[in-house]
């Protein structure tokens, strides 16, 4: 079973180019830049890496990103 529900609306995020524009199956969702996140901010933030998740939070803290930001670590430790 996987984690997230493609039955939900959710937006993907990627600061990698290649992957904006781009779609991961099975879900309906263009991957937006970091930009777009910044600027139409979601409400809570799920880092999928777990190599760079607690780099990735404090990056967008940085940015003034004032949501609730979670790793999959987070959810790991449940």
């Amino acid at each position: 079973m996987g984690v997230l529900d493609p039955l939900v609306s959710m937006r993907f995020f990627d600061d990698d180019n290649a992957q904006q524009g781009l779609y991961i199956p099975p879900f309906s969702s263009v991957i937006e830049s970091r930009q777009d996140l910044l600027d139409n901010p979601v409400s809570t933030v799920l880092i999928m890496s777990r190599t760079f998740g607690d780099r990735i939070r404090r990056s967008l803290r940085d940015q003034n990103y004032r949501g609730e930001i979670l790793t999959i670590e987070d959810l790991a430790a449940g």
